[in-house]
């Protein structure tokens, strides 16, 4: 996580909301302990659901300060703490303190128990895997299987969740009860945020449209090709959203990685096609129509003179492809290890211009590994084999849960502290 990243987690969830609570609880000098739960649990709700609103919104600053699979984890976290706090926060009103319980209240609990059960059948919630897949099965709606449903679902009942808390804030007279700058603070994070919601919703109208140029798929990996366009920026690494106008297509934006650098005249992405959505995607035609929202994530390596060590499995190369086009362009002279595995040779992410690369780069070592069940694979010997000193580099990993999994335990054992090791992942089930 980056310095940015942190900072910025450290404020909206902590930080200000504590500080906050504090304040507030410093006017009530007689409240107890079950009190003094309640309204600190009730201020760092407000705090934290409008918190993973902004951090969910599609803003180079934001998006950009923590990986793509960090900031869904802190979502997911943070939601099931506000699923505990909200429980709590209803029982003292119901039980402890006999309050008459108004529509605001009701509407409150009621959007927040219908998203976290569409949350459920949508994102991986820790230690409710099993749960989870239950019940996706025992679903009878096709549109509650539906990935595009169900986020486009999540996000209308987490956007007028938003807004109800600021409404059930105003109304329990919290702005009255607290210092001019404190009720301050409440209003200008309604309105940050609401403004960058706004933001995000016009400039989805403005976005670059890219033509599709080419379409092949060998391996299982589709690999699209699209024209350039002046307003699209982008750093090697990087990924972004994909809204596509093919009538098979249409519904909600889905991330892709990069396998272009921004020297290149036209963008390239790499998708398995593993899904209903992916598997379409061989369908697209040239001539078809891409809006594209971009870049974003944190993964990607600074200039300097840092060794890299970029390893990956299948698609899992698209991204790193990306860098080690830049890293070729900017800095042709800097030491790089490449290390991937595939299934098979077909699964290679544009195998021509990897051996290209390999001939202008002297310092750069290549290495296809070709996976086979069973094979020991990305073990520690590995890394001291082709690397010497595994301590030097920097790593940049981009493949499955069970392979990255693999190598970060294989780095930590020959002595790679986890800050030289960075990876972003898009799937978390």
């Amino acid at each position: 996580m980056k310095a940015r990243g942190l900072a910025l987690v450290a404020f909206l969830y902590l930080i200000l909301p504590l500080t906050q609570a504090w304040v507030y609880l410093a006017g009530l000098p007689f409240a107890d302990t079950v009190d003094t739960i309640n309204f600190t649990a009730s201020i760092v709700s407000y705090h934290w659901l409008l918190a993973n609103v902004l951090m969910g919104l599609k803003v180079p600053l934001l998006q950009n300060a923590l990986p793509y699979d960090l900031r869904i984890r802190l979502h997911v976290w943070t939601s099931m703490g506000l699923f505990a706090f909200l429980v709590y926060h209803a029982v003292y009103g119901i039980f402890l303190k006999a309050k008459v319980i108004d529509l605001v209240s009701w509407s409150l609990v009621g959007v927040f128990t219908a998203m976290m059960a569409l949350s459920m059948l949508w994102i991986p919630v820790p230690g409710l895997k099993k749960l989870r897949t239950k019940l996706v099965g025992l679903v009878k709606f096709g549109f509650l299987k539906s990935y595009d449903w169900l986020k486009a679902g999540h996000k209308v009942l987490f956007t007028t969740l938003a807004a109800l808390t600021y409404v059930h804030v105003v109304q329990s007279d919290v702005l009255g009860l607290v210092p001019p700058v404190a009720a301050l603070g409440y209003q200008l994070l309604f309105l940050v945020t609401a403004g960058f919601f706004l933001w995000t919703r016009i400039q989805n109208l403005t976005l670059p449209t890219l033509e599709v140029l080419s379409v092949a798929t060998a391996g299982g990996i589709v690999r699209l090709a699209l024209s350039g366009h002046p307003r699209l920026s982008y750093r090697s690494g990087q990924f972004a959203y994909l809204r596509f106008t093919h009538p098979d297509l249409r519904g909600e934006e889905h991330p892709f990685s990069f396998t272009t650098a921004r020297h290149e005249d036209g963008v390239g992405f790499a998708v398995r096609a593993s899904g209903d959505f992916t598997k379409k995607l061989s369908g697209l035609k040239p001539g078809d129509k891409v809006r594209v929202n971009g870049g974003f994530g944190a993964f990607h390596p600074g200039k300097g003179t840092t060794p890299l060590a970029l390893v990956g499995s299948g698609v899992g190369a698209a991204p790193l492809v990306s860098i080690l086009k830049e890293v070729a362009q900017r800095e042709p002279d800097r030491e790089v290890v490449v290390l991937l595995s595939v299934k098979d040779r077909t699964e290679m992410i544009e195998p021509e211009i990897m051996v290209q690369l390999k001939m202008s780069m002297p310092r750069l070592k290549l290495k296809i590994f070709q996976y086979h069940e069973g094979l020991p694979l990305f073990v520690p010997e590995l890394f001291t084999l082709e690397m010497g000193d595994p301590t030097r580099f920097q790593y940049y990993l981009c493949s499955s849960d069970k392979v990255r999994a693999t190598v970060v335990t294989s780095l930590k054992a020959v002595g790679v502290k986890a800050r030289n090791i960075h990876f972003e992942a898009f799937n978390l089930g």
